[in-house]
C-alpha cells in the first residue's frame, strides 16, 4: 500500500512526484526530508507490488529504489526500455550491480549524502522541465 508523507510546506509549489521504494524506514524517512525540502511530494512502499511494477510508478518524476529490489524492477518493466517519455528518472540506492547499464540508472552510494541527493533532485527538475517542453512543442 502506497503511504504519502509529509506535503511541502506550500503545495502549490511541488515541484513533482518522488516514489521511495525501501524496506528501512530510516532511510525512507531521511529521502523524504531531503525530497521534501528540494520541493518535492514524497510517497513511499515497503516493497514492490506482485503485478505491474509499470504501473506503480505512472506520474512519478523520480523512483528511488534499494538496489536488491532492482532485478524486481527491472522484470516488471517487461523489455527493459527504462528510457521511454515519461518514465521517471530511476535512483538506485546502493551499489549498481556491473552488469547494468550506469547510463539507465543514477546511483546514491551509502551512507546517503545530502549533496549528492541535491544534485540528484536538480537532474529530476531538469528532466522533467525538458520533457514539458517537448510536449508542448509536439502538440503545437
Amino acid at each position: 500500500m502506497r503511504t504519502p508523507k509529509n506535503e511541502t510546506l506550500n503545495s502549490n509549489t511541488c515541484l513533482g512526484r518522488v516514489l521511495i521504494v525501501s524496506r528501512d524506514h530510516l532511510i525512507r524517512d531521511f529521502l523524504g526530508q531531503i525530497i521534501n525540502l528540494h520541493g518535492y511530494g514524497c510517497e513511499y512502499l515497503e516493497d514492490w507490488p506482485k503485478g505491474m511494477v509499470e504501473q506503480t510508478w505512472k506520474g512519478f518524476d523520480a523512483l528511488f529504489i534499494e538496489s536488491h529490489s532492482l532485478k524486481h524492477f527491472k522484470r516488471g518493466m517487461g523489455h527493459g526500455n527504462f528510457s521511454v517519455p515519461g518514465s521517471p528518472l530511476v535512483v538506485v540506492l546502493g551499489d549498481l550491480p556491473l552488469s547494468d547499464e550506469a547510463g539507465l540508472f543514477r546511483v546514491l552510494k551509502k551512507p546517503l549524502d545530502y549533496r549528492q541527493m541535491g544534485r540528484v533532485m536538480d537532474e529530476c527538475l531538469s528532466l522533467k522541465t525538458r520533457r514539458t517542453a517537448l510536449q508542448k512543442e509536439e502538440s503545437k
